[in-house]
């Protein structure tokens, strides 16, 4: 009985750590496509010290839902609103202090490349794809909105779908 016990305990414990420090996420969309996949699911850490970040690391980002500050009445601020979030899954290419150079967000006659310098407590996240919205659109990110990073690829894949990229043009 004492055995018993004791194992109950262990497994009870070991299962509310894995609960409390790691996650599934299902991958949507073309954004880090080869590496991961529409319909993949990756396990995260939530609780990562950010301390612990590296460049190159897959990592899971909240984003709130993009509103524009002059359509805001006045006197309300960006941060008193409760804003929808979503989370993304990017690769953090820069950390603070670090200076990257990235294509134009848009081609044309006068596009030229963008040099950022990355603040203190921000990161640069980039998908693995050729169609991301990342932060070459939103320019660099808080570190603080970073809340886990993917430590394995679960090999069963959930949707096996994937969703056609629209092109606006006859090139592909």
């Amino acid at each position: 009985m004492r055995t018993f016990l004791l194992v109950f305990v262990l497994l009870t414990t070991l299962l509310l750590c894995i609960r409390r420090y790691l996650c599934v996420i299902h991958v949507q969309g073309l954004s880090m496509s080869p590496t991961l996949r529409h319909g993949d699911r990756v396990v995260a850490v939530c609780r990562w010290p950010k301390r612990w970040l590296r460049c190159g690391q897959i990592v899971i980002v909240e984003r709130a839902a993009d509103v524009v500050a002059e359509s805001l009445p006045q006197g309300v601020a960006i941060e008193d609103l409760e804003l929808n979030t979503e989370l993304v899954v990017k690769r953090l290419i820069a950390l603070p202090y670090d200076t990257i150079v990235t294509p134009a967000p848009e081609e044309g006659e006068f596009s030229t490349p963008m040099t950022w310098l990355i603040p203190s407590n921000h990161g640069f996240v980039k998908g693995d794809g050729v169609v991301s919205v990342d932060s070459v659109q939103w320019g660099p990110i808080p570190l603080a909105s970073i809340k886990g990073v993917v430590v394995a690829k679960l090999p069963y894949r959930h949707d096996t779908t994937t969703p056609e990229l629209v092109t606006t043009d006859n090139t592909y």
